[in-house]
């Protein structure tokens, strides 16, 4: 059996895909267009779609968490799977060790706060 792909058809020519801000990001998550098990991310002012982790990715994840925070000092706190704002993205990275206390980011920690910020491939 032969299986012929076919191509979509090309964008119209002039028209992109809308971009989106991390504020309206953050309005479209407060009025439930996005929900909080919404596998969605912004990354470069797009709309991503992400990937469920599989187990090996879950606990590569867990234990360089866990490896993180048995190193930080008082200076610093580990997240995971949390949001870090960009100025043109809000992605949840797998791990990130953060300057300060987690009382001092609101609504999340930026960039600039975080030490190393690791995703598992």
């Amino acid at each position: 059996m032969t299986t012929v792909l076919t191509p979509p058809p090309p964008a119209p020519v002039g028209l992109s895909p809308a971009r989106v801000s991390v504020p309206q990001y953050h309005r479209t998550i407060a009025c439930g267009a996005i929900g909080g098990d919404d596998p969605v991310e912004l990354l470069r002012g797009r709309l991503v779609e992400t990937t469920p982790q599989g187990s090996g990715r879950a606990k590569a994840v867990e234990e360089l968490a866990e490896r993180c925070r048995a190193v930080v000092d008082g200076t610093c706190h580990v997240k995971s799977e949390k949001p870090i704002t960009f100025a043109d993205s809000e992605p949840e990275a797998d791990v990130a060790v953060v300057r300060g206390s987690r009382w001092d980011h609101e609504p999340h920690p930026t960039g600039g706060d975080c030490l190393p910020l690791i995703e598992v491939a």
